[in-house]
């Protein structure tokens, strides 16, 4: 189950880097480029640096896994901020991302919560990928000689 979760993680991490390029190709904010090119970024280190169970000592890769964690869950409904100001739609999606986050940073921290992180971590992922469901959607409608060019046909 660990290795599809991390192959999953990959095919989102790369599905948001090109979603990032779509952006900077059809003009969008450069601060949300480069939010969600990290967040792509530290999706793919999620997934090649799995954290150890919770029940061993934090080991390098799982300190690697950790940091990267919060950089990635961080930028993206960050980026989906700057971005509803376009597109309202991110707006709902970004704000339950940081309550999401908030919650599975509490399983780290409340005594007896360990437990639930993973579960947790999926439900800001699962916001997360509606954050760049909603950007492929937006940036499709984009025509196509706006992206090319920069100017409407």
């Amino acid at each position: 189950m660990a290795r599809l979760a991390g192959v999953a993680m990959l095919a989102i991490g790369f599905s948001s880097l090109a979603t990032a390029g779509a952006l900077w190709s059809a003009g969008g904010p450069k601060s949300a480029y480069w939010l969600i090119l990290v967040w792509g970024i530290g999706l793919a280190v999620l997934a090649i640096f799995p954290q150890e169970p919770a029940d061993q000592a934090l080991t390098w890769h799982g300190a690697i896994h950790r940091y990267a964690a919060l950089a990635g869950l961080v930028t993206l409904p960050w980026a989906g901020l700057l971005l509803s100001r376009q597109w309202p739609v991110l707006r709902p999606f970004s704000i339950a991302s940081f309550v999401l986050l908030v919650l599975f940073v509490a399983t780290f921290i409340v005594p007896g919560w360990r437990d639930y992180s993973g579960i947790t971590e999926r439900f800001v992922l699962g916001a997360n990928i509606g954050i760049i469901g909603v950007l492929i959607k937006r940036l499709s409608a984009v025509p196509v000689a706006v992206v090319r060019t920069g100017q409407p046909s």
